[in-house]
């Protein structure tokens, strides 16, 4: 029973260090009429935060920004 034990968190171990990690920054945007945009295809979600400014997320047909 240990052995299984330990060859399952073995596995947990392997993936979990094997796992993507991101680390660019995020498109940012901004609602302001000569403000930064985002590219063709994406959509500036919320929130938008003064000197920061919203994030740009790439949103299929019928879909919403997170909220």
């Amino acid at each position: 029973m240990n052995k299984y034990f330990v060859t399952l968190l073995a596995i947990f171990a392997v993936g979990a260090m094997a796992a993507p990690q991101s680390t660019t920054e995020p498109l940012r945007c901004d609602l302001e009429p000569n403000g930064r945009r985002c590219p063709p295809g994406f959509t500036c979600c919320g929130p938008v935060i003064d000197g920061v400014g919203g994030t740009c997320q790439q949103l299929g047909n019928d879909f919403f920004c997170p909220t």
